[in-house]
């Protein structure tokens, strides 16, 4: 995590090469983040463009650079559900049918298959708190959110996680 602190530093005092090291030491995360509030690749990609140039313009307000990861997470956020407001208002057929690609364990596969259904609100929450691994109180100060709003909505997200998964074997059996 030191190594992550220096290039900050470095990226504060002007060198962008550190900058970019950032933003790839970030990349896949980030995606992950922007595609669970996104449904399309290229919005994803436009989020994620607009939230690097947010935080390059404003980096030398990171008071902590311990912080570039959530600071940064915080600045994504608002420019998928700038984005997604922006687009909700036409959705095709072909968009709401559209799977998220994915080459990893089977189980893994199936969770984030489960979560992908979730109501978007929901589906963030699991994301950032068991996929992204941030902390109850991270997650809440990431959506600007009270903890125990956070509490519930993984409290309900996991309700109709088990609700996906009884269906699911009632259809197999």
């Amino acid at each position: 995590m030191q190594e992550i602190e220096q290039m900050v530093v470095k990226a504060q005092q002007g060198d962008q090469h550190a900058f970019a090291e950032l933003i790839r030491s970030i990349h896949k995360v980030s995606y992950r983040l922007a595609k669970s509030i996104l449904a399309k690749d290229e919005d994803c990609a436009d989020a994620m463009q607009e939230a690097i140039i947010k935080a390059y313009q404003n980096l030398e307000q990171l008071r902590e650079p311990k912080y570039f990861k959530s600071w940064f997470s915080k600045i994504l956020i608002h420019q998928c559900y700038r984005l997604h407001n922006k687009r909700k208002k036409v959705i095709s057929l072909q968009d709401a049918q559209q799977e998220i690609p994915v080459q990893e364990a089977y189980e893994r596969v199936e969770f984030r298959d489960l979560v992908s259904r979730l109501e978007e609100p929901f589906r963030l929450v699991v994301t950032l708190y068991y996929l992204e691994k941030y902390s109850l109180q991270e997650v809440a100060d990431l959506l600007e959110l009270p903890s125990g709003t956070v509490k519930s909505r993984l409290y309900r997200a996991r309700q109709m996680l088990q609700n996906f998964l009884e269906a699911k074997e009632v259809h197999t059996i």
